[in-house]
C-alpha cells in the first residue's frame, strides 16, 4: 500500500501509538560519557564581536500542526527571512530571538539575528520549497552584507524540529558558482530521516551539532515509514541521531536531572542557556585532541544545573565490563602519576 506524501491525523494517532517502537540512538556497544556542569549565575556576555566579521544568525522554526487562532501568537512568524529586530514583541518568536542575544550577545547579536518563516507543513515538500526560498533569500542578503560591510559574513543557522531538516535541504538544492558556507549548524530536536540524514556530510556545513533528549518523543513522531518509497528510511518512526561523523557533535541535554520535552526546546528555560551549551560542547570536544575517534563514536550526555542544584559527582558510565576496565584504568594510571608528583 502506497500512502501520499502527507500523512493523515489517523496514520498520526497510529505512530502515537507505536511509542514503545521509539528508534534508538546508536550501537549500544559504545561507551557513554556523562558531563556535569553548574551555572552559579546569569552572565550576559557584552557584545563587543557584534561587528568584527559579523556572524548572521538565522531561526528556522519547525512543523505547526496547530492552526487554531488560539495558537496564533505561539506559532507565527512572517513568511521569508526577516530581521528579528522587525517582528512584534506579541510573537513568541520575538521571544525566542530576544532571550538568545540577551543571554549572550557576543554569540548571538541581535542586529544580524533573523528569523526565517515556512509553511511548517508536516511533508517532505513543503520542507524542500522552504529549503528553496530559504536558499534565494540567504545569498542575497550575504551579496548586502559583502556590499555594505566589505566582508563575507559568516552564517549559523539554529534550528528547531523540522527547521533542521529544511537546512539540511539546502545542501540538495546549492548552487556550487555561489560557494554558500554554514559555519554552524545547530539542530534542536531534529528528526533523523532517510532523506536528509546524510546531508551533515556535505562540504556546505562545516560544523553540526545536534542536541536532543530521550525524553522527547514529538522528535521521532514523524512517520517516515508512511511516506512513498523514496521516503522510507530503515525505521517505522524518524529517528534521534544521525550517524557518527567528525564534524558532527551529538549531545544527549538534561537540566538539572530532567530531561526535556519537544517544546521545552524553544522555552526561555532552555534558550538562556543555549550559549553555554554550545561552548561546553565545544569545550568538550576540544579535550579529545588525540582521541577523535573516541569522541566521535562515543555517546554523550551533558547535564546542567543552575543554581540551587546539586552536579551529582558522575563522571563515566561504560556499557559492558571491557569498557568499565578501560575507564578504571585510566582513573588509576592518573591516580599514580598525582602520587609520583606528591612524593
Amino acid at each position: 500500500m502506497i500512502f501520499s506524501s502527507k500523512p493523515t491525523h489517523h496514520q498520526f494517532l497510529l505512530c502515537t501509538l507505536l511509542v514503545p517502537l521509539l528508534p534508538g540512538c546508536t550501537s549500544s556497544r559504545h561507551r557513554t560519557i556523562v558531563r556535569k556542569i553548574s551555572i552559579h549565575a546569569e552572565k550576559k556576555t557584552t557584545a563587543a564581536n557584534c561587528n568584527i566579521t559579523p556572524t548572521i544568525t538565522v531561526w528556522i522554526h519547525g512543523t505547526r500542526l496547530f492552526a487554531s487562532s488560539v495558537f496564533k501568537r505561539f506559532f507565527h512568524s512572517e513568511p521569508g527571512l526577516k530581521k528579528a529586530t522587525d517582528m512584534d514583541s506579541i510573537y513568541h518568536l520575538h521571544t525566542i530571538a530576544h532571550t538568545l542575544c540577551e543571554s549572550d550577545s557576543a554569540m548571538f547579536c541581535i542586529d544580524d539575528f533573523y528569523l526565517f518563516g515556512w509553511s511548517g507543513k508536516l511533508s517532505f515538500s513543503a520542507r524542500e520549497q522552504a529549503a528553496k526560498e530559504l536558499y534565494k533569500q540567504l545569498v542575497a542578503l550575504i551579496h548586502t552584507y559583502k556590499k555594505d560591510c566589505g566582508v563575507t559574513p559568516n552564517i549559523r543557522f539554529l534550528t528547531h524540529s523540522h527547521g533542521g531538516n529544511v537546512a539540511l535541504n539546502l545542501s540538495k538544492i546549492k548552487n556550487p558558482d555561489d560557494e554558500l558556507s554554514i559555519s554552524e549548524l545547530i539542530l534542536l530536536a531534529c528528526p533523523v530521516q532517510l532523506t536528509t540524514h546524510n546531508c551533515i556530510k556535505d562540504p556546505m556545513f562545516q560544523k553540526v551539532y545536534s542536541i536532543y533528549s530521550h525524553l522527547d518523543l514529538m522528535q521521532v513522531l514523524d512517520p517516515q515509514g508512511l511516506y512513498r518509497k523514496r521516503h522510507r528510511g530503515d525505521s517505522f518512526l524518524s529517528k534521534k541521531c544521525f550517524e557518527p561523523h567528525e564534524k558532527l557533535a551529538q549531545v544527549k541535554i538534561k537540566l538539572n536531572g530532567r530531561a526535556l520535552i519537544h517544546s521545552e526546546f524553544i522555552m526561555q528555560r532552555f534558550l538562556k542557556q543555549l550559549a553555554t551549551i554550545v561552548k561546553e560542547i565545544k569545550q568538550w570536544k576540544q579535550e579529545f585532541p588525540d582521541f577523535q575517534d573516541e569522541w566521535t563514536y562515543t555517546k554523550k550526555v551533558l547535564c546542567l544545573y543552575s543554581n540551587g542544584h546539586k552536579v551529582r559527582p558522575l563522571t563515566y558510565l561504560a556499557h559492558n565490563n571491557k569498557q568499565l576496565r578501560r575507564v578504571t584504568e585510566k582513573l588509576a594510571l592518573i591516580e599514580m602519576e598525582k602520587q609520583v608528583l606528591q612524593a
